[in-house]
C-alpha cells in the first residue's frame, strides 16, 4: 500500500522467474506480471497495475528498476523479461543492461498468448491470488476474431502481462502440448 514490497514477499531458489511489462506513459494503465513454473502449473507471483498520476507520466525505466530490485533484494531469479512493443526496444536494452534476457513481445498482434492463458486457466493450470485489477481486466475482455481486446473504456494491461508470462513459461517448461492439446 505504501509503495514498498511486503517483508515476506520473496522468491525461492527453486525457481527461475519470468516477467512481462505492458507499458504505458500517461492516461492508460501499465501492467506487470512475474511468474514461475511449478509442478506442471504456471504460478503468478506478482500481478500489478500502475497508473500515472493525474497530469503525470509513468517512468518506464522504473519498471526495470523494480524488476531488478526483486531479483537482487528479494531472491527472485528473474532470468527473462519481455515487454510489449510500445517503447519496447529501449526497455529491452535496459533489461539486458541489468543482466537479464530481454525480448520485445506483444500479445496484441496475435491470439496465441491469450489462447494459451485461457486454456491453462480452464484446465486449472494457473495459480494466482485475488487481485481486483486482474479480475476487472478479465471482465473487460472481448473476442475480436483475430485478437483479444478490451471493451470501450476498459483495460487489459494486467492480463496482457499475465498472458505473456503464462505463454513464455508454458513454451519453456510446460508439458510440451500446445493450447489446443497437440504435442509440440
Amino acid at each position: 500500500e505504501d509503495g514498498r514490497w511486503r517483508e515476506d514477499f520473496r522468491g525461492s531458489d527453486e525457481f527461475l522467474y519470468y516477467a512481462h511489462i505492458d507499458g504505458a506513459l500517461s492516461g492508460d494503465a501499465a501492467g506487470l506480471c512475474v511468474g514461475h513454473y511449478e509442478n506442471g502449473k504456471v504460478v503468478f507471483d506478482l500481478l500489478l497495475e500502475l497508473r500515472a498520476p493525474k497530469g503525470g507520466e509513468l517512468r518506464l525505466a522504473g519498471f526495470v528498476e523494480r524488476i531488478a530490485e526483486l531479483r537482487d533484494a528479494r531472491n527472485f531469479s528473474i532470468v527473462h523479461c519481455s515487454n510489449d512493443g510500445w517503447e519496447g526496444y529501449s526497455t529491452r536494452q535496459a533489461v539486458e543492461a541489468k543482466g537479464m534476457s530481454g525480448e520485445v513481445f506483444s500479445v496484441d498482434k496475435q491470439r496465441e498468448s491469450y489462447d494459451c492463458w485461457l486454456d491453462l486457466h480452464n484446465r486449472g493450470l494457473l495459480v494466482y491470488y485475488s487481485y481486483e485489477p486482474y479480475f476487472s481486466n478479465c471482465a473487460d475482455l472481448q473476442d475480436m476474431g483475430k485478437k483479444i481486446d478490451h471493451k470501450p473504456k476498459g483495460a487489459k494491461d494486467v492480463v496482457d502481462s499475465a498472458c505473456a508470462v503464462a505463454h513464455k513459461l508454458w513454451q519453456k517448461y510446460g508439458n510440451r502440448r500446445s493450447f489446443s492439446g497437440e504435442i509440440l
